[in-house]
């Protein structure tokens, strides 16, 4: 499949997932992640029509002076009976240094349909290469799978991970409120956002400005975010 393919193609039944691990955006009026300090390791259950379909993973490693390791796994599987109806699996490394994103790279597998990215600092600007060609961002640009860190609240566009260009970003804000977790009951804020590729959604932060639940809207698929137990 061509490039050009798989950017047309996302209205497909391959739609479903693409975006789900990339568009959960995120967190106006937080503020950032005190000094950039790594964050704690995160752990979501994807729900869809009440049953866990997969499982969003983030895990974090000291670099040293600050500086960290984030390391993005996501893995889904529907499945009826025996039988596995759609898969996907997306894995994304990103280099955080001095507060910005200066290198990152992944790969995704949806439904047997493979797309690699890559980007790194070049002087004073990212390069981005993946199916969508080569192109270049602003230093201080972040994946659209970043939004453990609140400071993505001030991008008007991210980089996409599955087609390895940046896409413009849409974030609402609302009030807080009571929302039910699994075993608990957290004061959250809730944002909306509008991403490309049909994507929108809720996402909620608590009062420390970390991320407790999330809802994603694809173009063939409703999915919710739920802290693991």
């Amino acid at each position: 499949m061509s490039a050009q393919d798989r950017i047309q193609g996302t209205a497909s039944r391959r739609a479903f997932i693409a975006g789900s691990t990339a568009g959960l955006m995120l967190v106006p009026g937080l503020g950032s992640l005190a000094a950039f300090a790594m964050p704690a390791d995160i752990a979501f259950d994807i729900i869809r029509e009440g049953d866990k379909i997969g499982v969003h993973e983030v895990r974090f490693t000291s670099l040293g002076d600050g500086d960290f390791e984030a390391r993005t796994n996501v893995d889904v599987a529907v499945r009826l009976g025996f039988l596995t109806l759609f898969r996907f699996e997306q894995e994304i490394t990103e280099v955080w240094r001095r507060g910005a994103m200066v290198e990152a790279e992944g790969t995704t597998d949806d439904d047997g349909q493979k797309a690699r990215f890559r980007a790194e600092l070049v002087g004073r600007e990212l390069a981005i290469e993946g199916p969508a060609g080569r192109q270049k961002a602003p230093l201080g640009a972040m994946t659209d799978i970043a939004f453990w860190n609140p400071e993505i609240a001030r991008q008007n566009q991210v980089v996409d991970t599955w087609l390895g260009q940046l896409a413009p970003l849409i974030v609402g804000s609302s009030d807080f409120e009571e929302i039910e977790l699994p075993g608990r009951r957290v004061r959250a804020r809730r944002y909306t956002f509008t991403a490309n590729r049909g994507r929108s959604g809720k996402v909620w932060y608590d009062e420390r400005g970390v991320w407790v639940r999330g809802y994603l809207k694809t173009p063939n698929a409703e999915l919710d975010y739920l802290p693991r137990v």
